[in-house]
């Protein structure tokens, strides 16, 4: 959603098969103030680089595409913009990593909506490092 880092992809001129958006993901269409500095960016934190982003949902933009896969780590805006992937994740059951460990409440809120809509996945939760970041709940097909 930030459009200097928007440009910097687009100054790679990647020859790979993808398409990048330039949209923050949420549960609806809007305009969105946040706060982009050299390491991290945030909504509703306050600073000289605040800047405004246009959000969308992921059912809007790829509402014609198959998803398989899906992996978020969006600095705790996962669970809005899950809400605004209910019918993807609903009608193409995708894989999914997504980051918990943003708010306190994501390991709960968000594990139990995305069982409500993929009850015959397995849910695991791994944590990568030693400190507590980079917790990830794993949604997987059973095969």
């Amino acid at each position: 959603m930030d459009d200097d880092n928007y440009n910097k992809i687009q100054e790679k001129n990647l020859s790979l098969n993808l398409k990048v958006y330039n949209y923050g993901l949420w549960n609806e269409k809007k305009e969105m103030r946040y706060v982009s500095n050299a390491n991290d960016s945030g909504i509703g934190k306050k600073g000289k680089n605040e800047k405004i982003a246009k959000c969308i949902t992921m059912d809007e933009v790829l509402k014609d595409k198959y998803v398989s896969h899906i992996k978020m780590d969006i600095e705790g805006a996962e669970y809005n913009a899950l809400l605004g992937a209910k019918n993807i994740i609903k009608i193409c059951k995708p894989n999914l990593a997504i980051c918990i460990y943003h708010k306190p409440e994501d390991i709960y809120i968000i594990t139990k909506l995305l069982k409500q809509w993929l009850p015959e996945h397995k849910f695991y939760i791994r944590h990568h490092g030693n400190m507590f970041y980079e917790t990830v709940l794993y949604v997987i097909k059973k095969k």
